[in-house]
């Protein structure tokens, strides 16, 4: 079963994907090297590596777990966030006391931030009946997720957290 759709377009109209003309939202897409491409990735002890695409068993396994990088710059950052999202996950656990949310009572209060659209300051917000975050995203206590607001940087939260 292929994940492809066809949308009879009126000519001149414009496409939208995600709020962007088609062709920047295809350009801003996952970055896929092509043949004989330079590209960067994280190697097994964590250095930064360059390489060159070749459609190896390596190149495509490094593309499915997403460990490339059109740039050094770009591989650098990434690794900013997860090191940064890794602290807040193993705060937010410490924190947590080994809680997890149950959502099957719904009844019972589940903290987390919401953003309007990325914005910042941050809200506090609870009794999430639904889940649409992973489980370390919630936290037991309105106050736990205060400190945590108050703890770590607020724009590394809506780059990481909110936007990543």
């Amino acid at each position: 079963m292929s994940n492809a759709i066809t949308i009879e377009v009126p000519e001149g109209a414009t496409i939208l994907v995600n709020g962007q003309p088609y062709k920047e939202a295809v350009v801003s897409s996952r970055f896929k090297p092509e043949e004989d491409e330079d590209y960067f990735y994280f190697n097994d002890n964590g250095y930064i590596h360059k390489t060159t695409w070749c459609s190896s068993a390596s190149d495509h396994n490094r593309y499915f777990n997403n460990n490339i990088f059109r740039t050094k710059k770009l591989a650098q950052e990434s690794d900013t966030g997860q090191k940064f999202i890794s602290d807040v996950r193993d705060w937010l656990a410490e924190k947590n006391e080994g809680w997890e949310p149950d959502f099957d009572q719904s009844n019972l209060d589940k903290y987390y931030i919401a953003a309007q659209r990325g914005s910042v300051p941050f809200e506090v917000m609870g009794l999430a009946s639904i889940q649409f975050l992973p489980n370390w995203k919630y936290a037991k206590s309105h106050e736990i997720i205060k400190a945590l607001l108050k703890k770590f940087d607020n724009e590394m939260l809506k780059k990481w957290w909110i936007n990543g």
